[in-house]
């Protein structure tokens, strides 16, 4: 408990109820609705990815019921061991000086979704077995860069009330998620049909790609205004100007 009070008051965060959270200010921040758009495009990509790739696999493609499971599986234990690398890369980077904390974002963003939207167009006209596998262990992979994109970026302009920010972000972006099987159901009527699914493929590329488009655009890797603090201290000092990923 008093380790707990030692980390509140050197945070300080004893007086955070006291806290006025800066809605107006955020609710027009450019920056903040960068990052929003980033996470709508990561969640949607992700969701889609996830819940119907096994379904255009076992009703479009030539592959068996049994490689199906292992080629939708396969893509997330390579995503795994690559997302552990995402952000020691990104730390190495920015430390040493070969980006700064905003090109660094950019750089992880637009890899993340770019690529696996252009992955996304490719698999729609790809019909080998292995092409398909390794277009999705691209996508899927390439995928969790974004995480130190707008991810991360949270604390860049918000160290103070990033646990706000990516609440609300990360809400925004997984109820937006949840259209993307819906709008599978209302495009794709008959689940064999590959013009059908290239059509949808194509939006979600589009989604991809456009949301992260915006983020690179008007993204800010500064704290913003409304994120200080009379009063503040050492220790918030230090969090708002260490370039590391934290």
């Amino acid at each position: 408990m008093s380790e707990r009070i030692y980390i509140e008051q050197s945070l300080g965060q004893d007086n955070l109820k006291d806290v006025k959270i800066p809605w107006k200010a955020i609710i027009t921040s450019l920056p903040y609705w960068a990052i929003i758009a980033g996470a709508i495009g990561e969640a949607w990509g992700s969701t889609f990815l996830i819940t119907e790739i096994p379904t255009y696999i076992s009703k479009v493609s030539d592959i068996d019921i049994e490689k199906n499971g292992l080629f939708s599986s396969a893509p997330y234990i390579v995503a795994a061991i690559f997302t552990l690398l995402y952000g020691p890369l990104a730390d190495y980077l920015i430390l040493k000086g070969y980006t700064s904390r905003k090109t660094c974002r950019r750089l992880f963003h637009a890899a993340g979704a770019f690529i696996p939207s252009l992955a996304l167009v490719w698999l729609a006209y790809e019909e080998t077995p292995v092409g398909i596998a390794i277009l999705l262990i691209v996508a899927i992979t390439l995928n969790g860069a974004m995480f130190c994109g707008h991810n991360v970026n949270h604390i860049d302009i918000s160290p103070r009330f990033s646990g706000v920010l990516f609440g609300i972000s990360n809400g925004i972006g997984q109820t937006l998620a949840i259209f993307a099987p819906l709008l599978v159901d209302f495009i794709v009527l008959d689940e064999t049909d590959k013009a059908l699914w290239r059509t949808m493929f194509i939006i979600a590329a589009v989604i991809y790609a456009g949301t992260a488009a915006f983020f690179i655009v008007y993204l800010s890797a500064d704290r913003q205004w409304w994120d200080s603090a009379e009063g503040k201290n050492n220790t918030e000092a230090q969090i708002e100007d260490n370039p590391k990923l934290i």
